[in-house]
Formats: structure tokens, sequence, C-alpha cells
């Protein structure tokens, strides 16, 4: 069906077709942003639960650094603690 129409009713047209185009893109914008984000969350939960993983299985072995770190950093806090009461 080859329709060609003139003058004013021709633009109307075609500025709603222009319209209807525009509103269509934007909608399938926003749907493959949003599959987009939902793999991207199942990518980051798999990272995570690999991160999990790995860290109890190396969380044995880790553990007399975790320790005297966590000597370390007790020290540092106290000591800095009592330089910034001595500064104020």
């Amino acid at each position: 069906m080859n329709l060609n129409l003139m003058g004013m009713p021709g633009v109307l047209i075609g500025g709603a077709g222009l319209l209807i185009g525009i509103a269509a893109a934007l909608f399938a914008l926003v749907v493959v942003a949003l599959a987009l984000t939902g793999a991207a969350l199942v990518v980051v939960g798999a990272l995570t639960l690999t991160g999990l993983i790995l860290l109890a299985v190396a969380l044995p072995f880790l553990l007399p650094i975790v320790i005297f770190l966590f000597v370390l950093w007790v020290i540092v806090a106290a000591t800095r603690h009592t330089n910034s009461r001595k500064v104020a």
C-alpha cells in the first residue's frame, strides 16, 4: 500500500512515526540495560561465591598471618589513638 500524503497531514504522520520510533528505541534501550544489569549481578554473585570458597580453603594456611596482622593493627591503633589525644 503506497500512501503519498502531501502538506500538513504528511508532516504530522511523519512526526508521529518519528516519535513512535524514538519511544521504541528508548524502550529497547531500557530492556537491554535491565538484562545486562541482571547478567552483571549474576557474574558478581558467582565471583563472590568463588572468592568465599577460595577464602575458606586458604584460611587455615593464612591464620598465623591474620593473627599477626590483627595484633599489629591493635598496636598501631592504640599508639595512634594516644598520639591524637596529645595533639588535640
